[in-house]
Order: C-alpha cells, then sequence, then structure tokens
C-alpha cells in the first residue's frame, strides 16, 4: 500500500475495530475524554481496545508525556516536536492528528494552537529553525535522536544540556521516544487517516508527509531477511573475535571495573582503575548489533585474557 493510499480517504483496518461498548467502564471515560479532546475517537483506540491493558497504559503514557500538570516542557512546544517527529517517522496518521491539533481553535474544548496551514507547512519544512535558541536546541535533539538515537550528535548534546534543565532534557527525550514507538505501531497496522478529522476534506496529511520529507536525507536500504541475518551473525563474530578496547588511566595492567558513571563514549561508557601489574585484563566491551537495518551500539559485559 503506498503512502498516499495510507494518507488519503478513510479505509478498511486490517483487522475489524472493537466494539468500544465491550470495554470496562473506566476506560470508556478515559476514551471519551480522548474523543472530546480530539473531535473524535482516534482509530488506533478502537483497534488498541482488543487489549484494554495496552490501551489503558498508552493512554496514560500519552497523558503522562503529552499534557500532565506535572511536566516541566511549553506542551505548545511538545505538541509541534510530536508532529515534527511523525513526519520524520513516516507516519501520515499522526502527523494528520497533530497537525490538526495544532490547527484547531484555541476557544475549543479539546487541544487547539490556532495555527493556519501555512504555519503548520512551515513548521513541517526540513529546513525550519525555531527564532528561540531554546527551542531551536530542542528541534536539533528531537530530529537527530528520531533519525538515528544511538548517533545523536555530541554537539546536539551540550546544546541541549546547556538550554534545559535535567528534568526538560529527560521530558524531551521522551516526548520523542513516545512517538517514534507510537508512529511505528501506527504504520506497522496501517491505521486509517478518520474521515471525520476536524477540517478532513480541505486537509491534506499526505501532502505535508511529503513536503517534509522532500529535503530529508534518504533512507538507509532495507534488505531482506535473509541478508539481514547474515549480516548479524558477522556483526556477531566480530564483536567474539576483537579484542576488547580498553579505558584506563595508566599502562596496561590488571583493572578493576568500577560502576557505571553514565557517561557517553569510550568502551560500554564505563571507567576501570588500573591496579598495576601485568597479567588479566577485566573490562567491559562495547559491541555493535543489527536490528532491523540500522546497527545499534549496546554495552555488554565481557571478560577476556589478554597475555
Amino acid at each position: 500500500m503506498t503512502t498516499d493510499e495510507r494518507a488519503g480517504l478513510e479505509s478498511d483496518p486490517i483487522v475489524p475495530y472493537a466494539d468500544p461498548a465491550d470495554l470496562p467502564a473506566p476506560l470508556r471515560s478515559a476514551t471519551e475524554s480522548y474523543r472530546q479532546r480530539m473531535g473524535f475517537l482516534p482509530n488506533a483506540l478502537k483497534l488498541y481496545m482488543y487489549r484494554p491493558q495496552i490501551l489503558k497504559c498508552l493512554i496514560e503514557i500519552n497523558n503522562t508525556i503529552m499534557r500532565d500538570a506535572s511536566g516541566h516542557l511549553d506542551e505548545g512546544l511538545e505538541r509541534r516536536i510530536a508532529a515534527v517527529c511523525s513526519a520524520l517517522n513516516h507516519s501520515p496518521c499522526c502527523v494528520a492528528h497533530n497537525a490538526n491539533t495544532l490547527k484547531s481553535s484555541v476557544e475549543g474544548e479539546g487541544e487547539g494552537w490556532g495555527w493556519s496551514d501555512a504555519e503548520v507547512r512551515a513548521l513541517l519544512d526540513p529546513g525550519f529553525e525555531p527564532d528561540d535558541p531554546v527551542e531551536a536546541a530542542c528541534f536539533a535533539f528531537a530530529r537527530a535522536a528520531t533519525r538515528d538515537p544511538s548517533d545523536v550528535p555530541q554537539t546536539v548534546i551540550a546544546r541541549l544540556t546547556e538550554a534545559l534543565t535535567p528534568p526538560q532534557v529527560i521530558e524531551l527525550a521522551c516526548v520523542v521516544g513516545f512517538w517514534r514507538m507510537y508512529d511505528s505501531i501506527h504504520e506497522s497496522l496501517y491505521v486509517p487517516v478518520e474521515d471525520e478529522l476536524p477540517g478532513g476534506r480541505d486537509f491534506n496529511p499526505d501532502e505535508l508527509l511529503r513536503e517534509a520529507k522532500a529535503g530529508a536525507a534518504p533512507p538507509r536500504p532495507r534488505r531482506d531477511d535473509a541478508v539481514m541475518v547474515e549480516v548479524y551473525v558477522k556483526a556477531e563474530r566480530e564483536a567474539v573475535s576483537t579484542p576488547p578496547r580498553l579505558r584506563r588511566n595508566g599502562p596496561v595492567g590488571k583493572t578493576e571495573p568500577r560502576a557505571h558513571t553514565g557517561g557517553r563514549g569510550g568502551s560500554g561508557a564505563y571507567e576501570s582503575k588500573v591496579a598495576g601489574g601485568e597479567g588479566e585484563v577485566n573490562s567491559f566491551s562495547s559491541r555493535r548489533h543489527v536490528r532491523g537495518g540500522v546497527f545499534a551500539r549496546h554495552a555488554s559485559r565481557a571478560s577476556s585474557s589478554v597475555g
């Protein structure tokens, strides 16, 4: 199914929608709140209803990250970042939802920010750069973390941690991660864009998505399963056969690993203390694994002997 087909007028879901009447009473109330806030009941929720426990969890995490009173980031900023992340995640469904929330009236009962079509298109333009330096740091991080969360440049991190408080940094990372998860679920299920989307027939979510993708970097090539298995096995062999790198404060000697410092880089982001003398070295090594065609770094504990 093409992007245009998925983002056009509403199609049938890959499985029939569940009946909202079958939900437990507390969840019926939660989904009704969703309907009031968005102006319609999202199709994704009608699929999640098959698993009420998952539906409950997703509603709670959505509310906590995007609109909880305890939040440290501006809700409007979070909504704008959500729209950009959904475009980068190639999700017509969530682009439509976030864009229409931005366009909804500030006077309505639900969430709305009163944006125009032109303002939403400007936001989703790959060259968009906010004038505010704090917001600019947030968008730079959101774009980098969405494209490759395992390789966010240190310059972007430094810019972010200088501009935001620690709680704001964590909240922003959760906003980006949440929409990556949400977009992945919705797109893998081919969730149709709703016909009753407010202003729906005059609003083409695929047009916004296509414009946002026009200047984006080309996607990494996708490989078939057989090739990916071969690459994975090769990576595993190299990880086992390659001696681990060492972080040390002095000459090679017997090292004793310390607790994780939470820092980045090096061999699994662990530090070692040199005990002196030559002989066995215990270290933490970093291995590169393949998942879905993208190499992701995972720190793993390894013990090896160096003669």
